[in-house]
């Protein structure tokens, strides 16, 4: 099995949305406070991070499952 590669472009549309969320608030509420931006990358970050171990899961139930056809 290959190492996954490091996706770039998935960390700069966390970080775009983040900026653009933060946009949004600051039109909406101009005393939106900065660190929230921090948080909605963290947020991001660590949606993503959800869905890359369930995912890794998945294909290790199909990878199991392929072994043992082969067996």
């Amino acid at each position: 099995m290959e190492p996954r590669k490091v996706q770039w472009s998935l960390a700069l549309v966390i970080v775009l949305c983040a900026a653009v969320a933060m946009v949004i608030g600051k039109v909406l509420n101009p005393f939106t406070p900065w660190f929230f931006y921090i948080v909605l990358v963290g947020i991001g970050f660590f949606v993503h991070t959800i869905i890359l171990i369930m995912k890794t899961d998945d294909e290790q139930k199909i990878t199991d499952t392929e072994l043992k056809k082969r067996a």
